[in-house]
C-alpha cells in the first residue's frame, strides 16, 4: 500500500514540475477560461451493512482554466454533493435514508495541471493535481437531538489522519464549438491520502472517488491581452530573424 502512495506522490510532483522546463524566453501565452459542470461522483465504500453501497452522487461544479504555453494549464475547479452518513465502528460512513444520522454537504476542490494535446478542433488533456474533500456533517431531518454528538464525531473523523487529501488524476476530451467557447467530457481518479499506512481502513481505496462530468468552457481572455501576447510573439520572431542573420 506504501507502494501504491509513493507512486501516486512521484506523477503527482512530475506534473506539478512539467511547467518549470519550458523555454525561459518563450512568452507563457496566457489565457482565462471558465468552464461550469455537472456529473457524477462514485465514492467507494467497503464497509459492511448497515452503511450504504458505495453512493452515486450527483455533482454540479465551476472551475476556472488558466492556460500558459499553450499546451500547458492549471485547472481548479470546484464540485458540489451532499448524501446522509452514518457512525460505525466509530468511523463516517455513506448510509441510506433509513440508516441516515447526518446529512453531509460536500465540495471536492481539485488543484491540477494538465498537459493539452490539440488535434484540429478537439483537444485531449491529462493531468494529476491534489484536491480537497470539504465536509461539513449536519444533524439530518427528523434524526432525535440526542444524535448530535454523533454528528460532532463524523465531523472530526473528516479532518483527522489527513482523510481531506486526495491527490488526483485526471483525462479528458473537449470539442472546440467556436474561438471562445467549447465542451467535453472529464474523467478523473481521487485517491483517499489518510488511508496510507491505516490498517483500519476497510480497503485502501476506501472513500475513493471516480467522477464522471461533462463540461462548457468559455474564454474570457481579453481582447487587450491576446492583443499584447500577438505583439509579444511578433517581437519574438523578429528578433530571432535578427540572429539568425
Amino acid at each position: 500500500m506504501k507502494f501504491r502512495f509513493t507512486f501516486l506522490f512521484l506523477v503527482f510532483s512530475t506534473f506539478c514540475f512539467i511547467p518549470l522546463f519550458a523555454e525561459e524566453n518563450k512568452s507563457p501565452n496566457l489565457t482565462y477560461a471558465l468552464y461550469p459542470s455537472m456529473g457524477t461522483n462514485i465514492q467507494y465504500n467497503a464497509a459492511p451493512l448497515p452503511s450504504a453501497p458505495s453512493p452515486v452522487l450527483f455533482s454540479f461544479g465551476l472551475g476556472f482554466d488558466l492556460g500558459f504555453y499553450e499546451t500547458f494549464a492549471f485547472r481548479p475547479d470546484m464540485q458540489f454533493s451532499g448524501t446522509y452518513y452514518l457512525l460505525q465502528d466509530d468511523s463516517a460512513l455513506p448510509s441510506s435514508p433509513e440508516n441516515r444520522t447526518a446529512y453531509v454537504t460536500s465540495i471536492l476542490l481539485d488543484m491540477p495541471v494538465c498537459y493539452i494535446i490539440p488535434i484540429k478542433k478537439t483537444q485531449f488533456y491529462f493531468g494529476a493535481g491534489l484536491a480537497l474533500y470539504i465536509r461539513a456533517a449536519f444533524l439530518a431531518s427528523k434524526v432525535p437531538s440526542s444524535e448530535k454528538e454523533s454528528v460532532t464525531t463524523i465531523n472530526q473523523y473528516f479532518w483527522s489522519k489527513a482523510r481531506f487529501l486526495y491527490p488526483s488524476l485526471q483525462l479528458g476530451w473537449d470539442f472546440l464549438t467556436s474561438k471562445d467557447s467549447s465542451f467535453g467530457f472529464n474523467a478523473k481518479i481521487l485517491f483517499p491520502l489518510g488511508n496510507a499506512g491505516n490498517s483500519e481502513a476497510y480497503s485502501w481505496f476506501q472513500d475513493g472517488i471516480i467522477s464522471l462530468s461533462v463540461r462548457f468552457k468559455f474564454d474570457i481572455t481579453s481582447q487587450d491581452s491576446h492583443q499584447y501576447e500577438s505583439k509579444a510573439n511578433s517581437e519574438e520572431n523578429h528578433q530571432a530573424k535578427e540572429i539568425q542573420n
